[in-house]
Formats: C-alpha cells, structure tokens, sequence
C-alpha cells in the first residue's frame, strides 16, 4: 500500500512586505501556478529539518529559523506542516535550483499572478500571524 508522505511549506516574507514564490514546474502538483517552497519530509528529519532541506535544494538559501504556523490535510491527503521566515536575502542572492521561475510579491499582487490554493487559503492568516508577532 502507498504511503502518503509528509510535507513541508514555506511562507518566506522580507521586510518589504512581500513574499517568495516559485513559479512550478508543469509536471508537479499546482504545475504552472505560483506556490510556496517545499516538499516531501524524509524518513527519519523532523518537519523543520525537512522544511530548511527543501529551501536549501531548491533556491540555495541557508534557513536559519522556521515558525511552524499550522498543520493541515493537503489537497493529497498527507499531513502537512506550514511554515514561515523572515528571509533577508535579494533575489540576486538567491539561486533557483527547482520550478520555472521564483520572485517576491506583494500581497496585492499576489492575487493576480494565478497563486495555488495553498498560498490563497493562508496567505492572509500568515500575515496576520507577521503582523501580531513583528510590530514595532
């Protein structure tokens, strides 16, 4: 019998105001959509572990620290863990090593730029949790 594996995602923000966002692949789940970085966590990593892995593989980028936010049922089945950083990195620092394309988006602009339903169903609780957790 098929096992679903657990997942990972990431809401990484910068001080801007706007998130990171990878433009998928066409061949992986919400292909051609724009989405959070992650996957699947390995035998034997925890979510956290699994979660700075995939950033490191996808977009060459050393995370520090992750808040886990929530946990969910996917649009597969699994259990998934919902992250989110603070990430201070241009996009020129950063390497793109999986999916078509990745860029930072306002939250405005994140509404027409054909999102997945991950980022569309908790985008807005994400920022809240930003908002109630980093005032100055």
């Amino acid at each position: 019998m098929f096992e679903m594996k657990e997942t990972c995602n990431l809401f990484l923000r910068n001080m801007n105001g706007e998130y990171l966002f990878q433009l998928r692949d066409n061949h992986v789940s919400d292909g051609g959509k724009w989405s959070l970085f992650g996957g699947g966590i390995e035998p034997g990593e925890t979510p956290e572990e699994g979660v700075k892995r995939e950033v490191k593989e996808e977009i060459n980028f050393d995370l520090k620290d992750a808040k886990l936010i929530l946990e969910y049922t996917n649009s597969l089945g699994s259990h998934a863990y919902l992250f989110f950083s603070i990430i201070d990195k241009d996009i020129n620092e950063l390497t793109l090593k999986e999916g078509k394309d990745f860029g930072f988006f306002s939250i405005e602009d994140s509404k027409n730029i054909g999102c997945s339903e991950i980022v569309k169903k908790y985008l807005p609780i994400v920022e809240e949790y930003f908002q109630s957790t980093f005032k100055n």
